[in-house]
């Protein structure tokens, strides 16, 4: 019997019905590193994506350094926007009363 099966029947068994298994941890070393690659693989092929979406005549008067800073730009107010809205949508009185 492998260890993800094994694991698996621990999760049933538990003696504790409020427990329930990290959806996001994975059973094994190679589940998270493909989980890992599939997502950096995703953002590479959105990043690509976009760049051909723009029009030949932006693409062809910006250079490459202008267009790895004009992504990174983009990634820090992603980053920001998403900070922003988990601080307001965090709160600490309503973790403490579960």
């Amino acid at each position: 019997m492998n260890f993800a099966v094994e694991r698996s029947q621990e999760w049933k068994e538990c003696p504790n019905p409020s427990y329930t298994p990290n959806t996001f941890a994975a059973i094994t070393v190679r589940q998270a590193l493909q989980t890992m690659l599939l997502g950096l693989i995703l953002f590479g092929l959105v990043i690509a994506t976009v760049v051909r979406l723009l029009p030949l005549e932006l693409t062809a008067s910006l250079t490459t350094p202008q267009i790895v800073l004009i992504i990174l730009l983009v990634m820090v107010v992603l980053d920001a926007i998403l900070l922003v809205a988990s601080l307001f949508s965090f709160q600490r009185s309503r973790l403490l009363l579960r």
